[in-house]
Formats: C-alpha cells, sequence, structure tokens
C-alpha cells in the first residue's frame, strides 16, 4: 500500500511507464532520500563538533586557570576538586593538563615552581610519565623522560639509567642529556664507555647543562681515553670552561695523529691564552695543514705576546697561503706600532701580491 501523500496518477505511471523510466525514477527518488539524510548526518556532525570545542575550550580556559591559581597560591583550597579528578580521567584532559602545567613550570622559579610540582603528583600524573619512559617507542621515552627530570621524579632515575648504553642513538643522546642533569658532576657513568657515542646535538645540549647547573666536571680526567670522540670533546669542554690545570695533557694532544685532536687542542689554547703554549704552537706550525695553521694563528693572536713578531714577519715572507699570510699580516697589526713598523719595513720589497695583502690587513673595515 502506497502512503498517502503521493500522488495516485504518479504512481500509475510509475506502473506503466517502461522499465529504464521506473528505474530512473526510482534511483531519483533514492539519491533524494540518500541526499537528505547525508545533509542530515553533517548537520548532526557538525554541530558535535561545534559542542565538543566549546567544551574543550572551556575547560582548556578552567585548565589554565586552576594551574596559574595554584602556582601563585591564589588556590583556596588543599586538593584537586572533583571535577578536575574526573576531567583528568580522560587521556586527552590529562595530556593537556599535563603539557600547560609543564609549560608554565619551565618559566618558573622558586615556592611557585615547587608549588606545580607538588600539584603534579596529587593529580596522580607521575605514573603515566613513567608508562611514558618505559613505552616501546623512543620518542615517547624521550618525552617520559623529559617529565621525570622537570618535575623530579625520584622513581624514573633507574629507567633512564638503564639506557645510558642503548643502541638507539637518539635515545642514549637523551638518556645522557638526561643524567646529565640528574648528575652534572658525574658523567663518568658513560663517558667511561670505550665506544660511547656524543653526537654534536648531544655536545651543544650538554654544555648548556654544564653553563645552567653551574657543575662542571674535571675534563682533563678524559683527555687520555681510548674514544677520539671522548678526547675531542674533554678538550673542547676544558679550553671553554677555563681549566688550567689540564694545560699539559692539551699541550700533549698536539702530538696527536687525530687531527680533529690536535685542531681541538690548538682551539683549546687559543680559549686559555696562556704563553706557555706559544712555543709548542709554533714548533708544529711548519708540519701541519693550512687548516690547523690558521687556527695557530688564531690561538697565537689570543695570547698576543711580543716574541712572536719574528716568527709572524718570517711566515709572512715565506708563506704561500693567501688566507693565512692575511691572518699573520693582521696579527703582527695587533702588535701595536712595533708591529706597524715591521709591515712598513716589508712592504718596502715586498711583491704586488704581499703589498696588496698588508693593504688589506691594514684595511679596519674588514
Amino acid at each position: 500500500m502506497m502512503p498517502e501523500f503521493i500522488p495516485a496518477e504518479l504512481v500509475d505511471y510509475v506502473k506503466t511507464s517502461p522499465l529504464l523510466v521506473r528505474s530512473v525514477i526510482l534511483l531519483s527518488i533514492l539519491f533524494i532520500f540518500s541526499s537528505i539524510f547525508l545533509a542530515l548526518v553533517v548537520t548532526i556532525n557538525r554541530f558535535s563538533k561545534i559542542v565538543k570545542i566549546r567544551k574543550e575550550n572551556l575547560f582548556s580556559e578552567y585548565c589554565v586557570d586552576f594551574i596559574t591559581e595554584w602556582a601563585y597560591n591564589l588556590y583556596i583550597g588543599e586538593s584537586i576538586p572533583v571535577i578536575m579528578s574526573k576531567h583528568l580521567r580522560s587521556r586527552v584532559k590529562r595530556d593537556f593538563f599535563t603539557k600547560e602545567l609543564l609549560l608554565l613550570h619551565s618559566g618558573l622559579s622558586g615556592d611557585s615552581a615547587l608549588r606545580l610540582e607538588v600539584l603534579f603528583k596529587m593529580a596522580g600524573l607521575e605514573k603515566y610519565s613513567i608508562k611514558k619512559a618505559k613505552s616501546l617507542r623512543w620518542d615517547i621515552k624521550v618525552k617520559g623522560f623529559s617529565e621525570i627530570l622537570q618535575m623530579k621524579i625520584e622513581d624514573g632515575e633507574e629507567i633512564i639509567k638503564k639506557h645510558l648504553r642503548s643502541k638507539n642513538k637518539y635515545l642514549i643522546s637523551h638518556s645522557q642529556i638526561a643524567w646529565i642533569y640528574l648528575h652534572p658532576g658525574n658523567p663518568e657513568i658513560f663517558l667511561d664507555l670505550p665506544n660511547v657515542t656524543l653526537s654534536d646535538w648531544w655536545q651543544v645540549n650538554a654544555i648548556d647543562v654544564f653553563k645552567a647547573t653551574r657543575v662542571i666536571p674535571q675534563f682533563g680526567n678524559w683527555i687520555e681515553h681510548s674514544n677520539p670522540n671522548v678526547i675531542k670533546f674533554s678538550v673542547r669542554m676544558c679550553g671553554l670552561f677555563k681549566q688550567y690545570e689540564s694545560l699539559d695533557k692539551i699541550i700533549f694532544c698536539l702530538k696527536s695523529n687525530d687531527s680533529g685532536i690536535k685542531k681541538e687542542a690548538v682551539k683549546a689554547l687559543k680559549m686559555l691564552a696562556l704563553p706557555e703554549a706559544l712555543q709548542k704552537l709554533t714548533a708544529i706550525y711548519e708540519e701541519e695543514s693550512n687548516e690547523i695553521k690558521r687556527e695557530i694563528i688564531k690561538a697565537m693572536i689570543s695570547i698576543s705576546d711580543s716574541s712572536s713578531l719574528r716568527f709572524y714577519e718570517s711566515q709572512l715572507l715565506y708563506e704561500e697561503d693567501s688566507i693565512l699570510r692575511i691572518l699573520i699580516a693582521k696579527a703582527i697589526i695587533k702588535q701595536g706600532d712595533t708591529g706597524e713598523e715591521a709591515l712598513d719595513q716589508i712592504a718596502l720589497s715586498a711583491d704586488p701580491e704581499l703589498l696588496s695583502i698588508i693593504s688589506h690587513a691594514k684595511d679596519t673595515r674588514i
């Protein structure tokens, strides 16, 4: 039986129409109903998303206000409200809460930072940080390490320690950085390893940690390490942190067959700027590559000793590398009036190329 709202004439027409016409009519009707159904689904879905976004925005505002009030001791109460505890059962909301808390904590210090650490523990977020640190995915592990460090979660220290010998190069770098944060004066737990890897990323971050914690190990202890990467890093740190007591060990590295170690030793001597190194630097100069020769001249300039003038003069006359000759000419200029007079004397018998180099060195705009 046909619905009453469908005209009888239309029903009769369909019944008497050829099969093809009936098929077209049926498909048209199906298309109309499908379109209506799809429009309803899209409308309901869009409305649900709008409601969801509004709820999320309301929670975001509530969450940020709550964390801020707690940090600055403006929240009235000693426990987390029940409604917030319910919100934190949701993984999405819990992740947002954690992110906002960590973000605010990173910019605070003193009592405000301590209050947020207490809030983190009261909210039961420690177990989730530990869970992240135990994840099979290295990127999730790293996030867990970060939370363990920032929130000072003692139970997470052993997890980090287990990964100091990881085979994953990214994970081992992050675990080593995390360990330095925890024990800045005790990096030997991994630096002593014969096959330890120290990526450039790791070294840059390690320097930041040492500067931030102001706990500087005696890097001279690792200059005689079997791993060239550890030696180079240690020599660089001795120079950067002005560990003068390691001068003899750094000078000994000038005899190394590894050009990388030798270059780092010269750079460290430049940073230490001690006259005791001059004789050793001039002694190896002739046998070195142009790259290391340039570092030697830069180191000698930083030491700035008048006894180097004669060495500079001889090298300026006989050196073939143009960049080196310019560096040497500038080194002579830095000797003051004596250096100016020496360059003027050399210019009297100089060829056009050397005259150009001397002119270049004297140009204060360069």
